[in-house]
């Protein structure tokens, strides 16, 4: 739901629109997921790999976070991900970097 607030002092007014987006599409998730093992990567070497934490890791490849943009683009590179997959786990993190 957007709502809108007048600031005080002539500025624009503030939208809200609502909660923002911090899981992966469950889609997403599981295509990431599978090409983490179809390349024989545990959680641990794809998080060393990724430079990223093992918690981390895991909940990219469940979809309960979303990357920023840097992470994104070494996992679409460890991951070797193909153009399509690799957009859209992009364009989720631009989306959450707008937030």
């Amino acid at each position: 739901m957007l709502t809108t607030t007048a600031p005080r002092g002539g500025r624009p007014p503030v939208v809200d629109a609502g909660p923002t987006r911090r899981t992966l599409d469950p889609g997403l998730a599981a295509k990431l997921d599978l090409a983490r093992r179809s390349l024989g990567l545990t959680i641990r070497e794809f998080a060393y790999r990724t430079s990223i934490s093992r918690s981390m890791a895991a909940y990219l490849c469940t979809g309960e976070r979303v990357p920023s943009v840097e992470v994104a683009e070494r996992v679409g590179e460890v991951l070797r991900l193909d153009d399509a997959t690799y957009a859209e786990l992009l364009g989720q993190a631009v989306e959450r970097a707008r937030v």
